[in-house]
């Protein structure tokens, strides 16, 4: 009967499972910890990732405006066959100031849509990330495609006859421009960002025979 007492009273052991126990809740709350902090990591990088490739697109419009004014400077179209490179952008149309359809693009068909411009096929500017790779033809990640439609227009109260119009003569014209650009990022992100710029036909710069 002692013994049996005894044995019961016995909890030499109790302490150890207890600092086990506490030692169980204390790994899986630093694995809870360690897979929150990567995840967290995880979306803050995909989060800039998306905001690079958007910003990225964004500037390949400004790219695009620029490409243009001065294709149509050189009369709508460059001196130098294409493709070749300007200052880090692979040109890839001779022309594309003009009034221009989707199968204008280049690479594209009578059968391409406008919900598929730009892309690595139809384009008519390519922007490396690494202007080293300018006018390698190797669609790497990490690049920017534009595409460009356009129309030209008369400009409605800027001159001719009738109500609105104060210098007579035919109403002036200008070249509505539609300029698509996309961005492939690093990690395969895609942004694409389109704008209209409106270029007066009389007010054209200098060809820089490119």
């Amino acid at each position: 009967m002692s013994s049996e007492h005894d044995f019961l009273k016995n909890d030499s052991g109790f302490v150890l499972i207890i600092a086990l126990l506490i030692l169980i809740m204390l790994s899986l709350l630093g694995v809870y910890a360690i897979t929150t902090s990567v995840f967290e990591l995880r979306v803050a990088g995909n989060d800039r990732f998306a905001k690079q490739t958007f910003f990225r697109a964004d500037s390949g419009t400004q790219v695009g405006i620029e490409m243009f004014v001065q294709n149509m400077a050189c009369e709508g179209q460059f001196v130098t066959a294409p493709p070749f490179a300007i200052a880090g952008v692979d040109v890839l149309s001779k022309t594309f100031a003009d009034n221009r359809l989707v199968s204008d693009i280049q690479g594209a068909t009578t059968g391409t849509t406008a919900d598929e411009v730009p892309s690595d096929i139809y384009r008519d500017l390519r922007i490396p990330d690494d202007p080293s790779t300018a006018n390698s033809q190797k669609d790497t990640l990490g690049h920017t495609n534009i595409a460009m439609l356009g129309v030209t227009r008369n400009d409605p109260g800027e001159g001719g006859q009738g109500p609105g119009n104060d210098y007579g003569g035919p109403p002036p014209k200008s070249r509505y421009m539609t300029i698509y650009s996309q961005h492939v990022g690093l990690n395969n992100n895609q942004a694409q960002v389109q704008l209209t710029y409106k270029q007066k036909l009389g007010e054209l710069g200098t060809c820089r025979k490119y």
